[in-house]
């Protein structure tokens, strides 16, 4: 079973909004009681300071998303979960209805923001992060019910756990060793997690100047990777907002521009195989079904190995099947 029901963009879901600005925004207060789950993202993260506990962040799309409904329903909803989970955690709802009537638009702008922050892609998506909000590990629906689910839980908050052993360790050493240190700390959580950790990688490279330790090179390899995606998630929120208009060719336009660009050569062969599939939908829906081929065939030339490949056959046997006239 899948972890997570994923998508390949924003722009073909339609559900995550617009970019949403990054200056501070002041969301509702929620009153906390056991086993409530938390909106305002701020107030969280002060609470789990204050009560000394870890953050579970659930993206979610309530009323659209199966596999989110049955999270819910499986595992937040039953008795073993509520009377447990806020023990440990400072429960946050992140979620991205398809009716937002109930929504303020404060909350609205939050949840986009910290969508693109965490750089969320599927649903339902869960982070363990730190009373700062550092997320640590990530998961999503699991099969089994409550109790497999805690013990699921337990095991990645002991991420943590090695990660701040390590954190410790580089606090008390020095140069290089501290460097190892930080490299250690990062390398308890998987590499998704790193780009909330800049700061440390900062510090490895400058602490490994010379590259006498081996640490420099790699460390700014994954910054320059890390920059990477930033971009490639900026992008993804502008064809959004293009197509939300229903502006098909301006969304088509901001990909091409962007893998014409210089720096498109250091897209890795997932990002090209992804935006050479979403530009392929959106020609498709733009009304250039030709282009659409096109673009859906160079993208399985990107990853010829990529697990959706199958799919694309699919969509594509039944796209030439249009140009051919329904034949």
């Amino acid at each position: 079973m899948e972890n997570s029901m994923k998508h390949f963009s924003l722009v073909l879901l339609l559900s995550a909004g617009r970019l949403a600005s990054q200056d501070p925004v002041e969301v509702e207060s929620v009153e906390v009681a056991a086993a409530t789950w938390m909106t305002d993202w701020e107030a969280a993260k002060t609470l789990a300071a204050k009560d000394g506990k870890d953050l579970l962040i659930d993206f979610t799309g309530s009323d659209w998303c199966i596999w989110c409904k049955r999270l819910k329903a499986e595992v937040f909803d039953q008795e073993a979960f509520r009377a447990r989970a806020p023990g440990s955690f400072v429960l946050v709802e992140l979620d991205y209805p398809q009716d937002r009537s109930g929504q303020s638009e404060a909350l609205q702008k939050q949840n986009e923001k910290l969508m693109e922050v965490f750089g969320v892609d599927g649903f339902p998506t869960i982070y363990l992060a730190d009373e700062q909000g550092r997320p640590y590990a990530q998961t999503g629906y699991q099969q089994g019910g409550a109790a497999p689910y805690l013990e699921h839980l337990a095991e990645l908050a002991a991420v943590r756990a090695q990660r701040d052993k390590f954190l410790a360790e580089a606090e008390a050493a020095k140069g290089v060793d501290k460097a190892k240190k930080l490299a250690d700390a990062l390398d308890t959580m998987d590499g998704s997690m790193h780009r909330h950790y800049a700061e440390w990688m900062d510090q490895i490279i400058a602490l490994d100047a010379d590259g006498k330790g081996g640490l420099k090179e790699t460390f700014e390899k994954k910054k320059r990777a890390m920059a990477m995606a930033s971009k490639v998630q900026a992008l993804k929120s502008a064809m959004n907002a293009a197509a939300e208009s229903g502006d098909w060719g301006k969304a088509g336009q901001l990909i091409d521009d962007f893998l014409a660009a210089p720096g498109a050569a250091d897209l890795d062969a997932g990002d090209r195989h992804e935006l050479l599939y979403i530009r392929g939908m959106v020609a498709f829906r733009g009304g250039d079904p030709a282009k659409a081929v096109s673009c859906l065939e160079e993208a399985k030339k990107a990853a010829p190995d990529h697990p959706v490949n199958g799919q694309i056959d699919e969509i594509l046997a039944q796209m030439k099947k249009q140009l051919d006239g329904g034949k």
